[in-house]
């Protein structure tokens, strides 16, 4: 052997001997850090035991979840072994420091999450990335105090971290079978875990949340959110999704394909015989009560009687007890409530003149002659409640409390979190009168049962709150479950009295006696720990109806939901008043169930905290979650198995959910022209008549009527007006039928906005092969939400994406921009 040859045989071997070493070491960290996980779940239980009512055999459930953070650490470290290899290479003492940072930074992140769920009782996932900086500081601010303790357990784990790698660090692995067989072992450990990660494989979600691991659920989600989260649908799967979404909800007459939810209103009007009107238009008033829940109103309710004024106010109301709101958090309230909206992804959280067209009980109601007020202790801007409310001309966003009030402590001394809830009723009355209008809504957005609870006469409410649970008749058991969350029960006692106080100062007002009140929970607290209720109970809110002008008071034991309430004091409205109202609504609500008997007629969708859609209502059937319940009066749930009834619910909320998706990305809503009360100037762009398009014997996938031409000014919308001949060699399938679309698309002719246009305009099985038709389409096309349209390039043309053999004549095009 030469001696260039001996240099590369021992070169290497050193390569081997040092990767052989630093496997070795980078095993040693790894098993040093797998006594931290048992720590750091011993930290969890500690957390749920002091914090929550956990589950029964709690010790048992997360002894448990050691298998879930064994197996997301394992899977981490062989993600990083590659990364740890290369760079200790390069120098040995860097990659060591590298990735004990890393841990470091996990421990930190895993007791973060831990604490988040220990509050919430849900693992924390990719919804934070749907927050701006602005909103996720100013949650962490409202939350609660960080001191020593705080950050005790992360000493704890840093100098336990720090021991087992000194007692550790003169282990080696004498030779390389040694070193192959551990590293083997944590290979197969991790994938013997995998199979047991799975929501479904646990009975309910609740049990799958306390056992999986905090840190890897959350970057997990996370990656998925990131990566796949704003994807858009299947164009060739929407037109589908649409007609068969429209043949689910037979109850409506539906406008078209375009616009999917666009249907006749023939809502009807059930609240109307309940109410003596006057002829003068009444005020309306909607009090949203932050985490009010129908567990503590009542003497029959879950915890007991915590709101003993509205549980006196609901004995002389039109009361729902099984009403429903549609998202886990407050995020969603407003546009549910006054839009009858589903979520969508998000859309509806933009800035304003982002947002899609839509219509709402607020527009509809400015526009006839309302004052509308926004009434709310915090900051209008979270979540850009602002932004939808000035998109439908609110008159008045409370903003200025002045010295005069005080405001919620919050971790620190200068973050304003908010002002309490009878500072907030006091201000509204003193701005009612000073400004002096007739008619009014006036919509109210409680805050003092949110945490961290901090309210005035603290003391005076615990001492009721201890009251009530030391009545004999209380049950132990439930005593127990509210001692750990008593200053949220205390809170709730007092937004009920501040509540108490506002209706007596408004009832000594002229306009008491025509005055309608509406009260409901934007969603039930997660403090509480829904699981311990009903499956549905993360949901579960009352309404109750108050006027003077009720003729009589009644329970109503059927199931609503937020998105039927606008649809139906709208139709009482109308019927009542005569306004003229669009014939055309987009309300995914079918209006509120007046029947007393317990049933729920309605399809509706859920978005959790997490802002994922996973649930499904329809009938008496909830899908939770890939699990199938069927519920019962006071919305308990009780687990079936029925397959084909659960994968049919799994099917119509993909519909529904692809149907929302569409109708809110694609701003396909509602027709501009329905809502657009001003005229706006239009500028002719372009003009032509073309004796028709020419084709080889292969037809074309692509054919474009007009070649792309670069858009000279900005554009709020455009109005397309064609009309043309078409004719078909064969008879086909409507889904094989070219599409006839138009695109706005930047220089680099990346997608910007895409307008399926409604083709071919009757019935596929009327269009005789061989014979000439024509198509005539008048169309107005939103830009709106576009950020400019200057320098885009404009197309149009024909997707025949199934090859169909159409010719076309005659054709005359008009496109004209709005500006």
């Amino acid at each position: 052997m030469t001696s260039q040859g001996k240099f590369m045989k021992s070169s290497l071997n050193d390569m081997k001997e040092k990767l052989i070493s630093l496997a070795a070491r980078y095993a040693i960290l790894n098993l040093a850090f797998l006594p931290i996980l048992i720590f750091l779940r011993f930290i969890e239980y500690y957390y749920l035991l002091h914090v929550q009512d956990i589950l029964d055999r709690p010790f048992t459930i997360e002894t448990a979840g050691l298998w879930h953070d064994f197996n997301s650490f394992l899977v981490f470290a062989l993600i990083m072994f590659l990364p740890f290899i290369l760079l200790s290479l390069l120098n040995r003492k860097t990659g060591i420091i590298f990735y004990i940072i890393l841990l470091c930074l996990i421990t930190i992140l895993q007791i973060a999450l831990i604490k988040y769920f220990s509050v919430n009782l849900f693992p924390l996932n990719e919804v934070l990335f749907r927050y701006s900086f602005g909103e996720i500081i100013m949650v962490i601010n409202s939350s609660e105090s960080l001191d020593f303790w705080s950050f005790l357990p992360f000493f704890l784990s840093l100098i336990f971290l720090s021991a087992l790698q000194f007692l550790l660090r003169k282990l080696t692995f004498r030779n390389r079978k040694t070193t192959l067989l551990v590293l083997l072992f944590l290979v197969a450990l991790t994938l013997s875990f995998r199979s047991s990660n799975c929501a479904k494989d646990y009975e309910s979600d609740v049990q799958y949340h306390y056992r999986v691991n905090k840190s890897a659920y959350f970057i997990g989600n996370g990656f998925d959110y990131l990566l796949w989260g704003k994807s858009s649908y299947e164009p060739s799967k929407i037109s589908k999704a649409i007609e068969k979404y429209q043949k689910m909800h037979s109850e409506f007459n539906f406008f078209s394909e375009r616009y999917p939810l666009l249907h006749k209103d023939n809502t009807q009007d059930v609240l109307g015989p309940f109410f003596e009107l006057q002829d003068s238009l009444p005020n309306i008033v909607f009090i949203i009560f932050e985490s009010l829940s129908t567990a503590y109103i009542g003497e029959q309710s879950w915890y007991g009687n915590f709101t003993p004024f509205l549980d006196s106010l609901k004995d002389r109301s039109l009361f729902w007890p099984n009403f429903l709101s549609i998202s886990e958090r407050t995020f969603h309230v407003l546009q549910a409530l006054f839009a009858s909206l589903p979520y969508g992804s998000g859309e509806l959280q933009r800035d304003m003149g982002q947002m899609p067209y839509h219509s709402s009980l607020i527009q509809y109601l400015h526009d006839n002659g309302y004052f509308v007020s926004f009434f709310y202790g915090g900051d209008a801007k979270f979540t850009n409640y602002n932004q939808f409310l000035k998109k439908h001309q609110t008159d008045y966003i409370l903003e200025d409390f002045g010295p005069k009030y005080d405001q919620i402590k919050a971790q620190y001394p200068d973050f304003e979190w908010g002002h309490h809830d009878e500072y907030a009723f006091a201000r509204s009355i003193e701005v009612i009168d000073s400004l002096q209008k007739q008619p009014r809504l006036d919509i109210y957005l409680t805050l003092s049962t949110h945490s961290p609870y901090d309210f005035p006469e603290a003391d005076f409410y615990m001492n009721q709150y201890d009251r009530i649970t030391s009545q004999p008749e209380y049950p132990p058991e439930k005593k127990k479950k509210t001692d750990l969350n008593k200053k949220l029960f205390a809170a709730i006692l007092y937004s009920d009295d501040a509540l108490r106080s506002f209706f007596e100062t408004y009832s000594r007002r002229a306009d008491f006696e025509n005055t309608i009140f509406f009260i409901t929970g934007d969603h039930f607290s997660m403090e509480l720990g829904y699981s311990s209720i009903s499956s549905i109970e993360r949901y579960h809110v009352p309404l109750i109806i108050y006027s003077p002008l009720l003729k009589e008071t009644k329970q109503f034991n059927s199931v609503s939901s937020h998105q039927d309430v606008t649809p139906t004091l709208i139709a009482m409205i109308n019927n009542h008043y005569g306004f003229d109202d669009h014939p055309y609504v987009h309300w995914v609500g079918n209006g509120i169930d007046t029947t007393s008997k317990f049933r729920n007629t309605h399809a509706i969708q859920f978005v959790s905290s997490s802002q994922t859609k996973n649930e499904f209502l329809k009938n008496k059937f909830f899908l939770s979650n890939n699990r199938l319940f069927e519920i019962q009066d006071g919305l308990k749930t009780i687990p079936i198995n029925d397959n084909k009834k659960q994968n049919q619910l799994k099917d119509e909320l993909k519909t529904t959910d692809a149907v929302f998706n569409y109708a809110m990305r694609e701003n396909r809503i509602i027709l501009p022209q329905l809502i657009m009360t001003v005229d706006f100037d239009t500028t002719l762009i372009i003009s032509f008549d073309s004796v028709g398009l020419q084709f080889g014997k292969t037809p074309n996938k692509y054919i474009t009527v007009i070649d792309p031409f670069e858009l000279s000014d900005d554009y709020r919308g455009f109005g397309i007006d064609i009309k043309f001949q078409y004719t078909i060699a064969k008879a086909i399938d409507k889904y094989e039928l070219p599409w006839l679309v138009m695109t706005i698309e930047d220089t680099t002719f990346t997608h910007s906005m895409y307008d399926r246009l409604q083709f071919p305009g009757i019935p596929p099985d009327q269009i005789i092969p061989g014979e000439w038709h024509t198509f005539q389409l008048e169309e107005t096309l939103d830009a709106n939400f576009l950020k400019g349209t200057k320098g885009s390039y404009l197309k149009l043309y024909f997707f025949n994406h199934h090859y169909c053999p159409i010719r076309y004549d005659s054709i005359h095009l008009r496109l004209t921009g709005i500006n």
